[in-house]
């Protein structure tokens, strides 16, 4: 069948005059994916502090508690009042009410998070209250107190690391160390990390 060039050309305009609507929909559509993927990507970066780094809500601060032994009862202690001094021992010890085996996470003077002993603190002086402490002696660093005044900022400033709903672990964060327990009476360490229960810890009021 003969079609004329007329009728050829009519059917080739009715034909576009279809598609270029359909054909600006698609460009609509292109340009917006990308300005959609972008916005996807800054809510997904907002959102990830909340998850990622930052104190642990399983941990307390400027209250005090006791720090116990993940899977047991057994607690972070220190030593008697009486004996309190510069290098004194943090441990592990079975639980008790004691004084010794109560501890504050808390803001020193320069603004670093830092957990105190309850023997002799003074929130209004904590150059002289008595932090934990790294003493950086040998592989693994022996837990000791220090006085505020006298301890240095990277070997005494933590952070809390959540674990799971319920657990933490204890971080040296400018050295890069955890807090890790080393059996019944015997002295806490800073150690690498390591993928094991030693270096979790709850809290107990």
């Amino acid at each position: 069948m003969y079609v004329s060039v007329g009728a050829q050309a009519l059917v080739i305009v009715r034909i576009s005059t279809l598609l270029n609507p359909l054909d600006w929909r698609l460009i609509k559509c292109q340009k917006r994916i990308p300005m959609f993927l972008l916005a996807l990507a800054m809510m997904v970066a907002m959102a990830v502090p909340a998850f990622a780094d930052g104190i642990s809500t399983r941990a307390s601060t400027d209250s005090f508690v006791t720090y116990c032994a993940y899977g047991g009862t057994n607690e972070m202690s220190t030593v008697a009042p009486s004996s309190m001094q510069d290098g004194a021992e943090v441990k592990l010890a079975t639980a008790s009410t004691s004084i010794t085996h109560k501890f504050i996470a808390v803001k020193a003077d320069d603004g670093s998070l830092r957990i105190f002993s309850r023997i002799g603190y003074s929130a209004g002086n904590k150059s002289t209250s008595y932090t934990l402490n790294a003493y950086r002696v040998g592989s693994n660093w022996p837990c000791t107190m220090l006085k505020g005044s006298r301890d240095n900022r990277a070997d005494s400033e933590i952070d809390f690391k959540t674990v799971d709903s319920l657990s933490f672990r204890i971080f040296l964060s400018q050295r890069n160390r955890y807090l890790f327990q080393n059996g019944i009476n015997t002295t806490l360490t800073w150690q690498p990390y390591t993928e094991n229960n030693s270096c979790r810890w709850y809290e107990k009021f």
